[in-house]
């Protein structure tokens, strides 16, 4: 964990760090694009993995709309959404370390001796089980198997909660970097 830390802090460049983002956006735009031709031989309805909120219910009440066509355009989608979640993670966990890069070296020494900048890779985490569970539960359909479509829910909601932390991680970097480069600036007062 400790090299590849210290591998992220090495290349928290801002052109890598644009490069990344660029990157999962072209990610974004084929996940999208592919929902649009799923949606037309699906009756309408989006991959799981792109509905919030999703719950056990839903998912088998859209179910039977399914087409061999829909299952072999979910397949290709994990394909993508698999390489997704890891390039969301290195994204944040460049951004931040880039973020740290300008910190004043005290702070940046505390900050870079963290693994904090591995935190992004929980959310990548808990997107691959997820996908197994919605996948295996549209691939198997009509056979009923709840553990496998209870999962993909499960790690659904536990992702969400972990990119929010994600997002709030950044805003609070960017808010103490502020604050201190800020308070590093105003002269000193005179006596």
């Amino acid at each position: 964990m400790t090299r590849f830390r210290d591998w992220i802090l090495k290349h928290a460049t801002l052109p890598k760090v644009i490069l990344a983002f660029a990157v999962m956006s072209g990610l974004i735009y084929w996940m999208n694009t592919l929902t649009l031709a799923f949606q037309a031989v699906t009756d309408g309805h989006m991959f799981f993995d792109m509905q919030i909120p999703i719950t056990e219910e839903k998912i088998f009440a859209q179910l039977p709309a399914y087409t061999d066509e829909s299952r072999s355009l979910y397949v290709y989608f994990m394909v993508i959404d698999y390489l997704f979640p890891p390039m969301a993670g290195l994204s944040m966990a460049l951004l931040w370390g880039w973020l740290m890069s300008l910190a004043p070296a005290g702070l940046l020494l505390k900050w870079s001796s963290s693994k904090l900048v591995l935190f992004p890779f929980i959310s990548a985490l808990l997107d691959w089980l997820e996908n197994v569970g919605f996948l295996g539960t549209a691939l198997l359909y009509p056979a009923r198997v709840d553990w496998l479509t209870q999962s993909g829910v499960l790690f659904r909601e536990a992702k969400l909660l972990f990119m929010g932390a994600n997002f709030a991680i950044t805003i609070l970097l960017i808010v103490m970097l502020i604050l201190v480069r800020r308070g590093r600036s105003k002269p000193a007062a005179s006596s």
